[in-house]
């Protein structure tokens, strides 16, 4: 058996993910360095990345898994005809692997790669970021726009961006939060700084549900999003 943290094949480089997003970013407005960025973050570039290894999709594959970490299967709807399966084929196969999860060994899904990913995989792949990132924007501009939200938040701004991401990470933070917080203050926040710390601070607050289960998380959650946003360039931000 493969060992868990050694790779036997070489994930592809940042640059070689960046000739295969560039396209479609030039084409829907996204910067490739943010789309770059996403990918390296949730997955350091590995296709075979997967989120907490014993978690097991519908269809026996990882819950969450790929460059972008994608959750399974509803992400994967977002390219027709992709499956679970497919996201594994150059992944060593299997779940009972023992893991090393966060200081714990654990049994599941390995995260070594086999063989280099073809041209039509690398496409795959690239396609599905996108497509998340796509359907994240739709998300965050519609919470923009129940709120009334002013140009700070526009789409040459950090601002709308980490909001982007942030439908990724806890999407009740941004499509519950923003109304609190605009209730809170008496009108929208002027940036996601302003609208993080006042969540954070929980004089404005989401449903109880959400609190209790996530409220432990909020940082590592907004750091997530707002570093990811940092690679996005501002105008006249060098």
């Amino acid at each position: 058996m493969t060992p868990p943290d050694t790779f036997s094949a070489s994930h592809p480089t940042l640059a070689q993910w960046g000739t295969y997003l560039t396209p479609g970013c030039i084409a829907s407005g996204v910067q490739t360095p943010y789309a770059l960025k996403w990918g390296d973050m949730e997955s350091g570039g590995n296709p075979c990345a997967v989120g907490y290894p014993a978690a097991h999709g519908p269809d026996g594959n990882p819950l969450e898994m790929g460059y972008g970490q994608y959750y399974n299967p509803d992400d994967l709807r977002l390219v027709p005809g992709t499956t679970g399966a497919q996201l594994r084929a150059y992944c060593v196969p299997g779940d009972q692997h023992e893991i090393n999860y966060r200081g714990k060994i654990i049994k599941g899904f390995s995260q070594a790669m086999t063989r280099s990913l073809t041209d039509a995989e690398m496409r795959q792949q690239s396609d599905l970021l996108l497509a998340l990132i796509h359907r994240s924007m739709g998300h965050a501009t519609a919470d923009l726009l129940a709120i009334g939200a002013g140009p700070s938040w526009s789409r040459d701004t950090r601002n709308y961006w980490a909001l982007v991401k942030l439908q990724h990470g806890l999407p009740a933070l941004s499509r519950e939060g923003l109304p609190a917080v605009t209730k809170y203050l008496g009108h929208p926040p002027f940036s996601f700084a302003e609208f993080r710390a006042t969540l954070e601070s929980g004089k404005a607050k989401i449903s109880d549900e959400n609190e209790k289960r996530y409220r432990a998380d909020f940082a590592r959650i907004f750091d997530n999003a707002q570093e990811c946003a940092s690679a996005f360039q501002e105008a006249g931000n060098a």
